[in-house]
């Protein structure tokens, strides 16, 4: 189940530099044919043990399915910080909808998420926008999909980790809150002092990286074409947050860097609220897991925050990439 965080992601890129990297459509069409034929022999090699052995046939592939997609869990299990856990709070999604529904529902609403990104994917398939695509492919099914692990979100922070030479403090913060979001899961599990050290080291370093100067822009575009940034940027003017995070060039950069250190700030001080909360406010036995849902919130939000500004930057790219008048497709 999990690999399905970043199998739509490779689909899109690939399918992506199969056709628009090839210099005749024969080409493309064999380099195509090519995936098609890697993907469904991995399949093929994987079930050939459950087709073969047990009862074999088509109703252990069956099986097979049903212990990958475990739709007899529920939407969710536990406190996760994902969509559905944290809007649970107001919205009672397993008394409101059957568990077929929830499951449509989910389904649904994973597809919409992640599409502006296959699709940006697809038409630009370059390594930056491969690494920023695989960012937003797995948060839209750690947010949205069904049946979500609280680990789960070590998956996203794969790529978002991927970026710290470049982006340093995007991944100091992003590891802060998903460590912090994993908590109860850590102290049930007596990690309790691991935990606070790796938190007091990585606020360390983000104190340390907010001294420096200067940071390149996020710079979620394609970094060889100047155009799509400029035209992208150009139709965000009204909207300064996604202006720095999705382009950032220029004389922005000191704005992006003090934009930086302030959310790293101000995830530090939501960590910490968080755990004073946990801490000193008072357990109310009608509500056995509030003091759990304030580290599920807070991790949700943050998640969501930067999971929606991924999300704005690949549809008006795709917007300008199709619509667009002064951007032209890169095929090199």
């Amino acid at each position: 189940q999990m690999s399905l965080y970043f199998a739509l992601g490779f689909f899109s890129f690939l399918l992506g530099r199969s056709i628009w990297h090839e210099r005749t459509w024969i080409d493309s069409f064999m380099h195509v044919a090519a995936l098609g034929v890697t993907v469904i022999g991995t399949f093929a090699l994987i079930l050939f043990p459950f087709i073969t052995q047990g009862t074999g046939g088509f109703e252990s592939v069956i099986d097979v399915g049903k212990r990958v997609f475990p739709v007899a869990r529920g939407l969710f299990e536990d406190k996760v910080a994902n969509f559905w856990c944290a809007t649970n709070v107001i919205i009672k999604w397993k008394a409101l909808f059957s568990r077929d529904a929830t499951v449509l529902l989910a389904l649904m609403t994973t597809v919409i998420s992640i599409f502006p990104t296959m699709l940006h994917m697809f038409l630009r398939p370059t390594p930056r926008r491969f690494i920023f695509g695989l960012m937003g492919c797995a948060l839209s099914f750690f947010l949205f999909s069904f049946q979500v692990h609280e680990k789960s979100i070590l998956l996203p922070l794969l790529p978002i980790a991927a970026t710290f030479p470049s982006h340093p403090m995007l991944a100091t913060t992003a590891t802060l809150i998903s460590n912090a979001s994993m908590f109860p899961l850590l102290r049930r599990d007596l990690l309790v002092l691991p935990y606070a050290v790796f938190q007091l080291s990585l606020m360390t370093l983000g104190l340390f990286l907010s001294s420096r100067a200067h940071y390149d822009a996020i710079a979620v575009y394609d970094d060889n074409d100047e155009s799509e940034a400029k035209d992208a940027t150009s139709s965000l003017e009204s909207t300064m947050l996604l202006d720095l995070i999705c382009s950032g060039s220029g004389g922005k950069k000191d704005k992006v860097h003090w934009f930086r250190v302030l959310g790293f700030v101000v995830s530090v001080c939501s960590v910490t609220t968080a755990h004073v909360l946990d801490l000193f406010f008072p357990k109310i036995a009608k509500y056995p897991d509030l003091n759990v849902y304030w580290f599920v919130i807070l991790g949700a939000a943050y998640f969501l925050f930067f999971w929606f500004t991924l999300f704005m930057c690949d549809l008006v790219s795709v917007f300008r990439i199709l619509f667009g008048s002064k951007t032209k497709r890169k095929t090199e």
